[in-house]
């Protein structure tokens, strides 16, 4: 009784074969199909064993269940290290950080907005004072606003840090 050899489609390589569906069919994209099966392409075992086992000059296109399994391995590592770094409080999530520098700009802003009215009504009052006394008046409403920005006490200041040049001038 004389054998033949038995055609085997891209799935059933790959169960034989113990590889990955995409990794035999990307191996056997230049090998010629021996019959078909509908849509499907059937391949001899000799043809597609050489195919699939054969060393390639690629620079690594196919995939490599090794390669694959130290790649997932360590992505799983590294994710569960920045999880552990989130639970210790090391590391915030960006959207986290991002309401926070949002609330903290927008504090800066109406902050900042009140230096001026303040200062054009503490200007009035100095009308005869000298340039230096003007411009302490000046660079202490500012710094004031800074501590209120930096976190200082805002009843220190005077609400926001505008008041503690009042405070200081007298």
């Amino acid at each position: 009784m004389a054998m033949t050899a038995e055609m085997w489609s891209i799935s059933g390589l790959a169960v034989e074969l113990d590889m990955d569906r995409r990794t035999v069919a990307k191996r056997l994209e230049g090998v010629e199909p021996a019959g078909r099966r509908g849509r499907a392409k059937l391949f001899r075992m000799a043809d597609a064993a050489r195919a699939c086992f054969a060393p390639t000059g690629s620079g690594g296109d196919d995939l490599d269940l090794t390669q694959e399994s130290a790649r997932l391995k360590k992505a799983q590592a590294d994710k569960t290290e920045l999880e552990v770094e989130i639970f210790k409080g090391n590391l915030l999530e960006s959207e986290d950080v991002a309401e926070v520098w949002a609330d903290r700009v927008l504090s800066a802003r109406s902050l900042l907005l009140t230096i001026p009215p303040r200062l054009a009504m503490q200007m009035k009052a100095m009308a005869d004072e000298p340039l230096p006394a003007i411009e302490d008046t000046i660079a202490e409403s500012i710094h004031a606003a800074l501590c209120g920005l930096a976190g200082g006490d805002p009843g220190e200041s005077g609400g926001g840090g505008m008041g503690a040049a009042a405070k200081v001038k007298g």
